[in-house]
């Protein structure tokens, strides 16, 4: 008995296994065929182009950040977890990519909302990091530098480190900004923390508040939040995932077109906002190293602008308009390359 329970068991195993890999069947030869009209579609294969790219951007401007952003007044736990999301940034376009290669192109929208969200929410980090009480003091920087010379424990230098020190807790205990950040790195974010609130203060930095104006920008991040807000909430049956034989030829050139032009869009906007609000991340690297050989760097060279930033606003320059390099370069005084 014991014997035919056994068999009997092995065969429902057998016949569980062999009905599984029948439904198997179709999804594995759904996704290879996708695959296989991808890889011979040139419009698929610009889009997968252009997240490459993005990839590699984001790679390296994420390690040209180290150490210079998300610096001004903050802890030290914060700042490690904002360049944590800039890493993760570079999985998350690795996921985009996937999702392309399948010709999942609803879960690659969903996936750039998110891709959005945490660009903007390390320059967010950074506008209110920067944007916390200065001391109040008389003394110049170069009285500052010389008193720090001549005698470390300076009355006016001690002075100024303390007022430095009170007025940024004193401003980051009543900025609600600053808290909520500080949730964030406790893994609580407030619930009341929309992106909406994170744009808009982003938007009203000093440092960037004209360049929202003159390029329009409100505008154009509102059409891309209705955009991806209806493939994340699968607001009508089209804004699904479907077999890539279902789509027409120009509605499958199309979407690749979108998805290109609203990752452009999110990528040269963060870049070009984060430059005025902190010339420093796009500085290359050239200065630094020479101050950590103990050399004389060259003239100008703080005002630098790393070589891989130049090549891609000069891929770029026509997301925002041909003078926005100009902008930079006036509003900044950082040196781009003629581009």
């Amino acid at each position: 008995m014991k014997i035919l329970d056994a068999t009997i068991d092995t065969e429902r195993k057998n016949i569980k296994s062999e009905v599984a890999m029948e439904f198997e069947k179709p999804h594995i030869h759904t996704e290879n065929q996708n695959k296989a009209e991808i890889a011979l579609n040139e419009k698929c294969q610009q889009l997968l182009n252009t997240i490459i790219a993005t990839r590699h951007f984001m790679d390296s401007y994420s390690m040209l950040q180290f150490g210079r952003l998300y610096a001004g007044g903050i802890s030290a736990k914060i700042s490690l977890h904002a360049h944590n999301i800039l890493s993760s940034i570079e999985q998350t376009l690795g996921s985009i990519e996937g999702s392309c290669r399948l010709g999942n192109f609803s879960d690659a929208y969903v996936l750039i909302r998110k891709y959005r969200d945490d660009l903007f929410f390390c320059l967010y980090i950074d506008v209110v990091s920067n944007e916390l009480k200065k001391p109040d003091t008389d003394i110049t920087f170069d009285e500052l530098q010389s008193n720090f010379l001549d005698d470390p424990n300076d009355e006016k230098l001690i002075e100024f480190v303390m007022n430095a020190y009170n007025g940024i807790l004193e401003s980051a205990n009543k900025d609600k900004s600053y808290q909520d950040i500080v949730l964030w790195s406790e893994n609580q974010r407030q619930s009341d923390l929309h992106f909406s609130d994170v744009l808009k203060r982003i938007g009203n930095s000093l440092a960037i508040k004209d360049a929202v104006n003159k390029y329009n920008l409100q505008t154009i991040f509102n059409n891309i939040a209705i955009t991806l807000n209806n493939f994340v909430h699968g607001n009508g049956a089209s804004y699904y995932n479907k077999f890539l034989h279902a789509y027409g030829d120009s509605e499958l050139e199309r979407v690749c077109e979108n998805i290109t032009s609203i990752m452009n869009t999110i990528t040269v906007t963060f870049a070009f906002l984060a430059a005025l609000h902190s010339p420093i991340s796009i500085m290359a690297n050239e200065y630094i190293d020479y101050l950590d050989f103990g050399e004389q760097p060259p003239d100008g060279s703080p005002y630098w602008v790393a070589q891989f930033v130049v090549d891609f606003f000069k891929t770029h320059k026509n997301i925002l308009g041909d003078d926005c390099v100009n902008y930079l370069e006036k509003e900044t005084g950082m040196q781009f390359e003629q581009v």
